[in-house]
């Protein structure tokens, strides 16, 4: 198993069995030759891993459970968590989980806990396997900051994310600057002079019929009959959803078929001024 690691590697080899297996002294002078005079092999027991609270990101390379079948064990999600912490990003973890786990197992287990590029090998002289998986070049719970994430002159405050046709490199995005369909027209403010309407109550309080008024409030003041309106589809009352285009009725509240419409002074109260 010393050919798993390289020359410089910081290692971690844990075992599981107690006492430990009698070539365990044997296999760690082989990871030290191994690794050399830059490298370290650490040497801990499963039962100890969760309360030495080893550093994060130390391990190139973390072998567990491989030194014989005798000590392979089955790992836990605490334990195997614990080594993914303490594991370098793109560090190495060889396990030997015995035989009592089905393998489908505990390859989700391993996709769950974060281990990437999961290969599996069988040992010959056994019915045990081993298992090399990695950890993600990435350390968990690290963040970075998108390209299009603004700031504000105050740097301690960042602004709304905006997001233009220039903040993207991928030529394969076709994104509109909304910004360039507009012109200095689109700019202006409203003139709302042409739309003002006087129909119903002016501001003097005076109810005044607006010019060309169809809602009848023209003949209601002047005490003439409204011309009777005849229906094209004999759908009127119903609402503006089953209304023509050019329907008299158009704007009005739905009513039942022949009676006489009759409007409210919040409905008569124009909305612009």
């Amino acid at each position: 198993m010393a050919d798993l690691v390289t020359s410089g590697q910081i290692v971690l080899l844990v075992w599981g069995a107690s006492p430990p297996p009698s070539n365990m002294e044997n296999y760690v002078n082989e990871l030290r030759t191994k690794t050399g005079a830059d490298g370290f092999v650490q040497v801990e027991n499963a039962e100890m891993l969760l309360q030495s609270k080893h550093d994060k990101s130390k391990f190139d390379a973390v072998l567990s459970g491989t030194i014989s079948p005798e000590a392979g064990f089955q790992h836990s999600d605490e334990i195997l968590a614990e080594i993914l912490k303490t594991l370098k990003p793109n560090g190495q973890l060889f396990i030997n989980d015995g035989k009592d786990r089905p393998l489908d197992k505990l390859k989700s287990t391993l996709t769950m806990t974060g281990y990437t590029t999961i290969q599996i090998k069988e040992n010959s002289t056994s019915s045990d396997y081993q298992i090399k998986c990695q950890k993600p070049n990435f350390e968990v719970g690290k963040s970075n900051k998108l390209s299009f994430a603004k700031k504000t002159q105050n740097k301690d405050v960042v602004s709304i994310w905006t997001l233009s046709a220039n903040d993207t490199n991928d030529e394969n995005v076709a994104i509109i600057d909304s910004d360039a369909l507009l012109d200095e027209n689109d700019l202006k403010k409203p003139d709302l002079s042409g739309i003002i309407t006087d129909c119903g109550t002016s501001k003097s309080g005076k109810r005044k019929a607006c010019k060309g008024c169809s809602c009848g409030l023209k003949e209601e003041l002047s005490g003439e009959a409204a011309p009777a309106v005849k229906s094209a589809c004999g759908s009127c009352y119903l609402g503006d959803a089953f209304r023509c285009a050019s329907c008299p009725y158009l704007g009005m509240p739905p009513f039942k078929s022949g009676e006489q419409i009759t409007l409210s002074d919040r409905q008569l109260q124009p909305d612009v001024y």
